[in-house]
């Protein structure tokens, strides 16, 4: 549709559950598994006073620092839902990495920092203040680590 809102490719996409932690089993390789090969994704996690997102336009590879991909972080509780997109690129910045025992988005190599951290047994996490992309630290705790108590997986899989 002419004029329509963001990039064609993602108006013609729908969210598609992939994987719920507490019935699918607290695994990350297994949930990002599921999402499919250079398909985006949006990670939602309960972390208990806070519900936090991630957006991916693609799922890193294992071992992989992804700086090619689109990332946004929301904090849609508490208070008002506030979406982040990502604003700067400093140097020794990282968009998106994924280990064997993480996935992180936001990832600065100078401060050892990141906006977002989520550890590959989908237990717990961490969040710091980004510059890059201009947000709080997302759990709203003073703490950098939270515990998490369930995720959910999207894939945003094409219509046709």
């Amino acid at each position: 549709k002419k004029g329509a809102p963001g990039p064609a490719t993602h108006r013609e996409r729908t969210l598609d559950l992939v994987h719920t932690a507490s019935e699918d089993g607290y695994d990350l390789d297994r949930a990002l598994g599921k999402v499919g090969a250079r398909l985006p994704a949006l990670l939602v996690l309960d972390a208990g006073a806070a519900t936090i997102g991630l957006y991916l336009s693609r799922v890193p590879l294992e071992n992989e620092r992804a700086d090619d991909v689109d990332a946004a972080l929301v904090r849609f509780a508490p208070g008002t839902p506030e979406a982040f997109r990502l604003a700067d690129r400093p140097p020794g910045f990282v968009t998106a990495a994924r280990t064997t025992a993480f996935l992180g988005a936001g990832l600065d190599a100078a401060s050892g920092l990141s906006a977002l951290k989520i550890n590959s047994d989908l237990a717990a996490g961490a969040s710091d203040a980004s510059a890059a992309f201009r947000s709080p630290r997302l759990h709203g705790g003073s703490a950098e680590g939270f515990s998490i108590a369930d995720v959910e997986v999207y894939a945003l899989r094409p219509l046709w």
